[in-house]
């Protein structure tokens, strides 16, 4: 979602932001999740200068992810806060582009690496894939010596 600073200032800046954008044709150019619900986005927006912007934001979705061991379809709900600048210098890692803003990108730039490594279903045997723990024999003969004491 592209939002203009005019529009930022005039609807947004006083009364909050509070918006939802579906991210369903960005599932095409990744592996890490099967589906994205609608992403909600609360927050404030605030601008410290005429062309340096302050987000504080709130993201709420759910994520249908693989599970680790049967590649069953899991879900993942997803909530956390974000703050992000938006400036025309590279200092921040969004710019203002010709007095606009992509608010999409920021949010989808924040959703990915919250994304867990691995989720497991319900009925996953988990315990069919974890090795048993090897005691390196140093410290097993340690172990019997301090038994003896």
């Amino acid at each position: 979602m592209i939002l203009t600073l005019e529009k930022l200032k005039t609807e947004y800046a006083n009364k909050g932001i509070e918006l939802t954008l579906d991210f369903k044709n960005r599932l095409v150019e990744q592996t890490l999740m099967y589906d994205i619900d609608v992403v909600r986005v609360t927050g404030q927006v605030q601008f410290l200068q005429s062309r340096f912007v302050h987000f504080d934001l709130h993201i709420e979705t759910t994520l249908t992810l693989p599970c680790a061991i049967t590649l069953k379809p899991v879900q993942f709900p997803l909530s956390f806060k974000i703050e992000e600048d938006v400036s025309e210098t590279s200092e921040t890692e969004y710019q203002i582009v010709t007095d606009k803003i992509d608010l999409g990108n920021i949010v989808w730039g924040a959703i990915i690496p919250m994304i867990p490594m691995q989720v497991y279903a319900e009925d996953a045997p988990r315990d069919l894939y974890e090795e048993e723990p090897k005691v390196n024999e140093v410290f097993a003969q340690l172990k019997d010596h301090f038994d003896q004491k």
